[in-house]
Formats: structure tokens, sequence, C-alpha cells
């Protein structure tokens, strides 16, 4: 329940397993998750066998935050890696805000609209769909909070229906309806 990101990883779990596998067997002589702050160590007790995998097992419940998984091992030989592994790993279980533009139950005066969703943070737009069409390809970000499109629409009442997922995987779905009446009778 995690994805890579610029080499960060980034989970919901607040409890997550972190599985390791090597090029070669193995003993682990070192691992430890530091709270970003430095506030919180979880060591790890070293591996006995060699082995290609090893499995660290968090049993306490941890804050949202970045923090930081640290691990050394050596192989047959004797040779421990050089450098030691470190990876960034972030637990974020809340869900992202999202608002939409145009607002629930606004009035559009021109068929081409102009369509904003803004993200609390970065997210992965999963679908945006208009009347059960998917429009997602349309909307364009730079910086993945926020995501616009300007669509050339009939005139009619529209249900707009988005779905983000941050990189932790926490879903935020919401929907609006709006009318365009380009063509007042």
């Amino acid at each position: 329940n995690s994805s890579k990101v610029l080499d960060k990883i980034y989970t919901f779990n607040q409890t997550p397993n972190i599985s390791i596998e090597f090029y070669e067997p193995v003993i682990v002589t070192f691992s430890r998750l530091v709270s970003g702050d430095n506030q919180h160590t979880i060591t790890f007790p070293p591996t006995t066998q060699l082995s290609k995998t090893a499995g660290f097992r968090i049993t306490e419940k941890l804050q949202n935050g970045e923090y930081t998984f640290e691990l050394n091992a050596k192989n047959q030989n004797g040779i421990s890696m050089a450098p030691p592994f470190s990876t960034a790993i972030i637990i974020d279980n809340i869900t992202p805000d999202l608002n939409i533009s145009p607002s629930n139950g606004a009035v559009v005066g021109i068929s081409l609209v102009k369509i904003n969703l803004t993200f609390s943070e970065e997210v992965r737009l999963k679908t945006a769909k208009i009347n059960s069409e998917d429009k997602s390809r349309l909307f364009s970000t730079s910086n993945n909070k926020l995501f616009s499109a300007e669509i050339n629409l009939p005139d009619g009442n529209k249900r707009l229906d988005v779905v983000g997922e941050d990189y932790a995987r926490n879903q935020v779905s919401k929907s609006g309806t709006f009318v365009v009446d380009a063509a007042p009778t």
C-alpha cells in the first residue's frame, strides 16, 4: 500500500511493513527508522542468516510525517554496503481537500468553460467526468495541485465528477453541477 515518487515512499499505513530485496544474500547488520524531527527512532535487530530479502515490521502506530529508513548489510565475504541504504518514507493518512470551479450550481454564460480543480496537496488526477464522459486528459498541471482545462460545452446542465489520489493513495472524490447558458432564450 505504497507508492514511490522521486525517491520517496508514500503510504497511508501508520504501521507499515518494510520489505527489502538484495542482489545477493546478506546479513543485515544495522537498520532503523528515524522520524524527521529526530525525536523518535525504532531500531530493528540485526539478522543472523544470509538472505536475499529482509522484512521489518512496525508494530507501533506512527504519526503522519516524514521518516528515514536506514540499513546496512554485509555479504557472505563480510563486505558491507557502501554507502549504507537510506530512503525517505512519508506516512500520510489524511484525505486531500478539493475545490472545484465553476462552483456547484453556477451558471456559466459562455461555451468555452474554464474548469479548475484545486487540491490541498499533490495528487494524481484519476478522473474528471462531465456527464459521465471522462475529460481528465484535457486537464493540465504544473504542480499536481491545480489542474485546469478549457472545455467547449453545449448549453445545458452539467455534472462534474472528480477523483484524485495523493501519493500515499488517499483518495478524494467530489461532484458538482453547473449550467452552461451561452445562448439564452
